[in-house]
């Protein structure tokens, strides 16, 4: 039963994995009782060491605004579940983060905006994408087509900037329509 197991790894991993991590209780009908695997056993099996994504954090560039996305705390603990981190030099400046803190927490520091949202993944903001003054054009101009933004958006209050997010085929998730309840919390 093993072999059949690893055979169809082998052809279409990517199936298998999805049917067996959607849930805990799905394990008992991929694999024998005995035979529990580890993600890590997964990630190798599927070759997902070598896909990182990055995570990009751009400069917040509304008026006033102190806070970045991630702290270097928080850029050392993604960095180490296999993530690859972008900020944009000067970040976390207003937040009293320098970049050399970021560089020691295993980020890359990039100079720029742009290279930041070229190169990112998932681009975590604070706030939602407004018109930069630097660049002069609107931080939704730099998003392309399957980049996913995560921020406050305020979806509710603000249907054009969803269907401009839409119109690009950007992937959103707004972090203030998270729930607030005890089961929500890990997200």
């Amino acid at each position: 039963r093993r072999r059949i197991i690893a055979k169809a790894l082998d052809k279409d991993g990517a199936t298998l994995a999805r049917r067996c991590c959607a849930q805990a209780s799905n394990f008992r009908y991929c694999w024998p009782r005995t035979f529990r695997p580890k993600p890590a056993f997964l990630a190798n099996r599927l070759n997902l060491l070598e896909m990182s994504m990055k995570i990009g954090v751009p400069t917040e560039v509304h008026v006033n605004e102190q806070r970045v996305a991630m702290t270097p705390e928080v850029v050392g603990a993604v960095v180490k579940l296999g993530f690859e981190v972008l900020i944009e030099a000067g970040a976390g400046a207003r937040a009293s983060y320098l970049d050399e803190a970021y560089r020691d927490a295993g980020a890359e520091v990039v100079e720029g905006p742009k290279a930041v949202y070229d190169a990112a993944d998932i681009v975590l903001k604070v706030r939602q994408p407004e018109h930069h003054p630097e660049l002069k054009q609107d931080e939704i101009d730099l998003l392309r087509e399957g980049q996913t933004l995560i921020g406050f958006l305020w979806p509710g209050q603000n249907p054009e900037l969803l269907e401009a997010l839409s119109e690009r085929r950007v992937n959103a998730l707004a972090v203030d329509m998270v729930p607030r309840i005890s089961r929500a919390q890990k997200m």
